[in-house]
């Protein structure tokens, strides 16, 4: 693209990244271009929240940014794209333990040049197949009511809403000093370029609609909560279906928007979102980055185990209709043939993964799951500390305090003569490690079945292994044997399923709840205690929430 051309682009995005910032706690779309709420319907009819809260109470929640696992699903859907550009930008750091808040996707300058050049590359790549990408003929239609139809139907499923009057203007006229200096395909290729450049393609500006009746909260119109669906459900833009229904006014209502979220959930895409955040929350996503010092930790078996454990847990959240603690507890698995022979399980024919049964002694659903036990391991031994952590911050909400500055946190090196649960006992026996290792140690120790890389192992270097504890953190309470009890343990506990309420709440809103929330939080607890659990209930209960269908008014906050 000419400089002439980048400084024209430049000029369209005039609204810039100002007040989108999620970091700076900008509230959502503050400042920014007012969304097509004329066609998002009224915001009438039934608000889906429980009584007592009939005035939808909401936390402010600042502007999202597209992930890059976002991104790379948008454009993918949009444009065909198959190159996975977002695997080129900064990467989201860590807020409440998933990469998709509003807090994990500070803007800069070098992000902004990262799009751009995205951008561009996409736009180039979609021009080289014009006649799929316009939708229209040039030739019989003429050039100029061809790109009008192109701006008006692209520039729909870009920015997940119809382009206002001014922005049409704008686009159009872009498109036509373009065409005149460039020719047609250029000025089409230049159109594409500068909407995905646009703040309303890389956030998802909310403004919602005012309702005197509903105090400081704002009902979000069909467009927003259209794009709120399906990038909870689906992990990417909202189809031309979805759009359609926002258009329609079939988003207006709560029942509707839990209609169509059961819709979503047994579409093929929603896979997506399940996936995601079970890999996110299970912390094994950089599995395939580990080094360990077994040679059967190849490449090809580190990226199975997270193909394992995303098939796993759609098999058991989608296809079985499971719950949490069916999660916890399915002595099954999915394994190709190289991850078979990993593991040491029957090899299956063909090529691709299958479900296999396990021997319940053994496998115990994802606590269990190789990419777990590999993450929540060092390089050469497993780590009972890393596992019992895992199970007070991720199951139980309850996560320890770190170490003191001055204790030092280094394993010995491994006796021969003590199994690594003995060494670890004598070291944190004494204060000021006791007070905490009494609670983790016990919930790591019923993993040491499973070695550093995630296999099973009969014995600790030729000496017998003990696995058995003591859990007393909420209602989670008693004695195990193994992991295996443990694990069933946790299935039963209010605690674990209030905890992954909260896990959920984090990874569906992108923010942590607040004071404001608690109609939000109690409704989910609440349905998920009431359906034992089932994760594809709390995830339809996710769509009823005001944390969900609203947004605070920015002029009620600032008061009068």
């Amino acid at each position: 693209m000419t400089r002439t051309a980048v400084v024209l682009v430049g000029g369209l995005l005039a609204s810039c990244y100002r007040g989108l910032d999620g970091a700076a706690g900008a509230d959502e779309g503050a400042g920014t271009e007012a969304s097509a709420s004329g066609e998002g319907g009224s915001g009438e009819g039934d608000t889906g929240v429980a009584a007592g809260c009939e005035t939808p109470s909401v936390q402010t929640s600042p502007v999202r940014r597209l992930t890059r696992w976002e991104y790379d699903n948008t454009v993918h859907d949009l444009l065909g794209d198959t190159t996975a550009p977002g695997k080129n930008f900064i990467p989201e750091s860590l807020q409440l333990g998933f990469t998709n808040g509003a807090a994990s996707t500070p803007m800069s300058a070098s992000v902004v040049e990262d799009y751009e050049a995205a951008a561009l590359a996409l736009a180039t790549t979609a021009v080289a197949d014009l006649p799929t990408l316009l939708g229209c003929d040039p030739v019989a239609d003429g050039e100029d009511a061809c790109a009008a139809s192109f701006i008006e139907g692209f520039g729909r499923r870009a920015l997940r809403r119809p382009l206002l009057a001014d922005e049409l203007t704008a686009y159009q006229g872009f498109y036509g000093a373009q065409k005149a200096e460039f020719g047609f395909d250029k000025a089409v290729e230049m159109v594409v370029a500068a909407m995905l450049q646009a703040p309303s393609f890389l956030y998802r500006v909310e403004i919602g609609m005012p309702d005197p009746e509903q105090g400081g909260a704002r009902r979000l119109d069909g467009y927003e909560t259209a794009t709120r669906l399906s990038y909870l459900l689906w992990g990417t833009t909202p189809d031309d279906a979805l759009l359609d229904a926002a258009a329609a006014g079939q988003l207006d209502a709560a029942a509707d928007v839990r209609a169509m979220a059961e819709q979503m959930i047994d579409d093929e895409r929603g896979a997506r979102a399940v996936q995601d955040f079970h890999l996110q929350w299970a912390r094994v996503t950089a599995v395939p980055t580990l080094h360990k010092n077994d040679a059967a930790f190849t490449p090809a078996v580190a990226d199975g185990m997270l193909t394992e454990m995303a098939l796993f847990v759609d098999d058991v959240v989608r296809a079985r209709n499971g719950t949490l603690g069916d999660l916890l507890t399915t002595p099954a698995t999915f394994v190709d043939a190289e991850l078979a022979s990993f593991y040491g399980l029957p090899v299956p024919a063909g090529d691709g993964f299958v479900r296999v049964e396990l021997d319940p002694r053994r496998g115990s659903g994802l606590l269990s799951q190789g990419a777990m036990m590999s993450a929540l391991a060092h390089e050469a031994q497993p780590s009972p500390v890393y596992r019992g952590k895992f199970v007070l911050e991720q199951l139980l909400c309850s996560p320890p305090p770190p170490p003191p500055c001055n204790v030092d946190t280094q394993l010995p090196a491994p006796d021969p003569t003590k199994t690594q649960r003995e060494q670890l006992e004598e070291l944190t026996a004494n204060q000021p490690c006791s007070g905490c290792h009494r609670v983790i140690n016990p919930p790591g120790f019923a993993f040491d079945h499973y070695d550093a890389i995630g296999r099973w192992r009969d014995d600790d270097r030729g000496l017998s292994i003990d696995p058995s504890g003591t859990i007393a953190t909420g209602d989670a309470q008693g004695s195990f044997a193994d992991h295996t009890e443990l694990a069933a343990l946790l299935a039963e506990s209010d605690t674990v399923r209030e905890c992954m309420v909260r896990q959920w709440f984090h990874y569906a809103y992108g923010r942590g709840e607040g004071e404001l929330d608690a109609c939000s939080t109690d409704a989910l607890a609440d349905a998920f205690a009431a359906s034992d659990g089932n994760v594809r209930t709390l995830l339809l209960e996710l769509t009823q929430t005001p944390a969900f269908l609203y947004r605070t008014d920015p002029d009620a906050e600032a008061g009068p």
